[in-house]
């Protein structure tokens, strides 16, 4: 069975991160001696969702919700007794250092190794749960059908509450405004406090 390498590298992130973590070192900002501010991870507000109090909609996202943890359950053991043998596996590579002594920097050749032994287990899984998984991905795209059905509907039934929403911002996009506070914020970071103006605020919905 073909196995997906960044399905792979998703099952492993969680359990490699936190030894990994022991080597990284944040990057410096030589102007302030710490890490940089962030920039396109800085918060921006989003728009309030029209249909939030809207309680077909609230009704249909915990319907939805309900079902899919539902149709999911099945793999909860499996994802838990997978998750618990690559956690074996990786202590059998990658051992914790005894008290004082510090972490050997993983081996490249040991890692691809270790990658290798990773995708034979989650293959193996995916062959001896092939029904189960099947099952629940099949349960899984008719729930998809069946939310986007009912979630046409209640927009179509709201078609006024979105529009009156939405129609002034369709001359000047938020995404623009964002892109502007972000432009901005880079110039404030490369030239220091200034006098460089703040963007427009976006029109109110």
């Amino acid at each position: 069975m073909n196995l997906n390498g960044k399905a792979v590298m998703i099952i492993v992130a969680a359990l490699m991160l936190a030894p990994m973590m022991a080597f990284a070192e944040a990057p410096q900002d030589p102007a302030k001696g710490g890490p940089p501010t962030p920039v396109m991870g800085a918060k921006v507000e989003r728009p309030a969702n029209p249909l939030a109090d809207v309680q077909a909609f609230k009704d249909e996202m915990k319907r939805h919700e309900d079902a899919v943890k539902a149709i999911r359950e099945p793999l909860k053991a499996i994802h838990e007794k997978m998750a618990a043998d690559i956690k074996a596996l990786r202590e059998q590579y990658f051992p914790k250092p005894a008290e004082g002594e510090k972490r050997v920097k993983p081996d490249p050749e040991k890692m691809q190794e270790f990658m290798g032994k990773v995708r034979e287990d989650v293959a193996k899984y995916q062959t001896d749960n092939d029904a189960t998984l099947k099952d629940v991905a099949g349960k899984l795209f008719d729930e998809r059908i069946l939310h986007q059905t009912n979630m046409l509907k209640i927009e179509a039934d709201n078609k006024d509450t979105l529009v009156n929403a939405r129609y002034k911002n369709l001359l000047v996009p938020r995404k623009m405004f964002q892109r502007m506070r972000v432009m901005f914020a880079r110039l404030h970071n490369a030239a220091g406090p200034s006098n460089v103006p703040a963007p427009t605020p976006a029109p109110a919905p």
